[in-house]
């Protein structure tokens, strides 16, 4: 079975329950994921921002100051990044330099954020919360920042965990020659491997399909509840247009046969 089938057959899944899943779509709440490897922040840049909100993802958003002008990012980010170690919970950065690179608006219906960004340089740090690709809550810097538990007490008000571990591959970044962060590297499968080594549960998902997202949302309350990890395995590198040809149909080549997608 090609990998497309495997994505069709979750496609279905949620197509029975569209009409319930709906009624979660925008509720003010952050679906948020896991993963077992992470010890800092995931770094991403203006680009890379535009397009989580695009592909409507739910994702939490830590804005720093790489100008000088955040005299608390430092011990902020060692804080936040003591809070991940613990947690092992995904939270974005990026610098306020990439920041200020973005439209003010995607469209009225996925803002970014409000306003001007120029004018938010004097609160940064700053901790924002997307549901469904779109800004929803905005938390300025406070003294809570400077413990883990208070980081788990704004976080976790916003934030719904959904018991789902990526196991897509991340690798260091270093940002400016300053901030350790890290980058997910969808090309590199070992954790994927070790996980099928280790006979674990994977749900192969693509970021652009919003039925795959939707499944995810029916599908919450097990993972939740289940005595089991759950891993979370994103193929958009396998099948966009730039490596199809990943797909073809040589039995000897491509990720849907080496992973025994194909029959």
């Amino acid at each position: 079975m090609k990998l497309k089938h495997v994505l069709c057959s979750f496609i279905f899944l949620a197509s029975l329950n569209l009409f319930s899943s709906c009624s979660n779509e925008n509720k003010e709440i952050v679906s948020s994921y896991y993963h077992e490897n992470i010890s800092s922040f995931i770094y991403v840049d203006n680009n890379e921002l535009i397009e989580l909100s695009n592909n409507k993802q739910d994702f939490i958003l830590f804005i720093f100051s790489d100008c000088g002008c955040g005299g608390n990012t430092d011990s902020v980010i060692s804080t936040f990044n003591q809070f991940i170690q613990e947690e092992k919970l995904i939270i974005y950065a990026i610098s306020s330099t990439d920041y200020k690179k973005l439209p003010t608006r995607l469209s009225d219906n996925f803002p970014l954020y409000p306003g001007d960004a120029l004018k938010e340089a004097d609160t940064i740090p700053l901790l924002y919360f997307y549901n469904d690709g779109k800004l929803f809550k905005e938390q300025k810097y406070t003294n809570e920042f400077k413990s883990t538990e208070g980081i788990k007490e704004i976080i976790y008000k916003y934030t719904q965990i959904n018991g789902l571990y990526y196991i897509n591959n991340i690798t260091p970044f270093t940002y400016d020659n300053d901030y350790d962060f890290f980058k997910f590297n969808e090309v590199d499968l070992s954790l994927l491997n070790n996980k099928i080594e280790e006979s674990a549960t994977i749900y192969y998902s693509w970021k652009k399909c919003s039925d795959c997202l939707s499944f995810k949302n029916i599908f919450e309350e097990f993972y939740e509840k289940s005595t089991r990890k759950i891993f979370l395995f994103e193929v958009d590198h396998f099948i966009n247009s730039i490596n199809k040809e990943l797909l073809c149909d040589d039995e000897e080549k491509g990720f849907p046969y080496i992973y025994d997608f194909a029959s």
